[in-house]
């Protein structure tokens, strides 16, 4: 899957080495969709696809979807990127962090000081993070099914940007999930 990833990765800067933390330039909303598209088209699984073109269109260090089982206090991590890889799915427990925070509000949620803002949270704490932006995503009922995020090690110059790629890669995973219920169905 990485391979995948990668190829379209290369094909997608056009050949230019771009490193992963660092945005692409040119990176627009319209970037994003093609590039999971693109990825998904050719059989890469559709939470990696948008874990990989979140970090990767707005420079974050990592980018995942988490799945949200109802009234659960723990959280699935259904894909992850990391820096230039992917992670092992895990799981973790609500209590205390910015995706707690996420999917009680139901919308778009960012920090900049998130040692500050959630000193409970010591994994995030560990791993540096100073940015956290996280938006959920519903099935076609209007269920949180579970959200998006990400987290930099530094905060990102131009918010509006990432806001923008969260919003429309949330509403391209909604539209998938409602295709893929409806052929089940």
């Amino acid at each position: 899957m990485l391979q995948l990833i990668t190829m379209i990765l290369v094909n997608f800067t056009n050949g230019i080495d771009v490193p992963f933390f660092q945005p692409i330039d040119r990176a627009s909303t319209d970037d994003s969709l093609s590039f999971v598209t693109r990825a998904t088209t050719d059989g890469a699984d559709i939470f990696e696809a948008i874990s990989a073109a979140l970090s990767i269109t707005t420079g974050a260090y990592w980018a995942g979807v988490t799945r949200l089982p109802r009234n659960a206090q723990q959280i699935t991590v259904l894909a992850m990127w990391e820096d230039d890889h992917f992670c092992d799915c895990f799981h973790y427990d609500l209590e205390h962090t910015p995706c707690e925070i996420v999917t009680q509000s139901q919308q778009l949620c960012h920090y900049v000081n998130v040692q500050e803002d959630f000193p409970e949270d010591e994994a995030l704490i560990q791993m540096g993070v100073k940015e956290y932006a996280g938006q959920v995503y519903r099935d076609f009922q209007g269920n949180v099914l579970g959200h998006l995020f990400m987290l930099n090690k530094k905060p990102c110059s131009n918010f509006v940007h990432v806001e923008q790629i969260m919003q429309q890669l949330v509403a391209f995973l909604e539209v998938e999930i409602r295709m893929q219920s409806s052929n089940i169905a």
